[in-house]
């Protein structure tokens, strides 16, 4: 959790702080992108493949629409403060397991934001290169998600078989694309 949240904090005070928003006015408000970020976690899908039961939320409609319209620190605001409400009324999660849910997000967050300024072009509208560059922004956070709570469940002592954690990586992967095109699809009619 220290080592997800220094790493969060660490991108965000090297140089997110001096990124802006891509897309055109007005700003989405750190509130809207909030409960867009709660509704998101409180309307999760559940997606059952073979044996083994996956939950994801709808995170990347919200993680699109902060990316294009909103400043860095805006989003990772409402990253924050949307999702934490949920975690501890809704889903009734431990202290600990908030502050593992929040890191995560945090961290995410920051890399997606960090992969997408790094890679969009000049540009104020939502054309075909913000979308594969929206894409492969979500794609990072979703793979940083995946890869830390594998490790997170190899660290409580169960084991993580290889096998296993190419399906997780898989859905995460099909599950993020799939959100991240309807997200697209939102942004561009906006």
């Amino acid at each position: 959790i220290a080592a997800m949240s220094a790493g969060a904090l660490a991108l965000a005070l090297t140089h997110l702080r001096h990124l802006s928003a891509l897309g055109p006015s007005p700003r989405p408000s750190w509130w809207v992108l909030a409960i867009a970020f709660a509704v998101a976690e409180v309307c999760v899908v559940h997606v059952a493949f073979r044996r083994n039961v996956h939950i994801f939320s709808l995170s990347e409609l919200p993680l699109v629409f902060g990316l294009v319209f909103a400043d860095p620190s805006t989003m990772l605001l409402a990253v924050l403060a949307g999702p934490i409400g949920v975690l501890l009324v809704d889903r009734r999660q431990a202290a600990v397991k908030v502050a593992f849910n929040l890191s995560l997000f945090s961290l995410g967050a920051a890399v997606a934001v960090t992969v997408f300024h790094a890679l969009v072009p000049a540009r104020e509208a939502v054309d075909p290169a913000v979308w594969a560059t929206a894409l492969v922004a979500t794609l990072a956070n979703a793979l940083v998600g995946a890869l830390l709570v594998s490790a997170a469940v190899r660290l409580s002592g169960q084991p993580v078989a290889a096998a296993k954690l190419a399906r997780t990586v898989g859905m995460a992967i099909a599950v993020c694309v799939t959100n991240t095109c309807l997200a697209l699809a939102g942004a561009a009619a906006v």
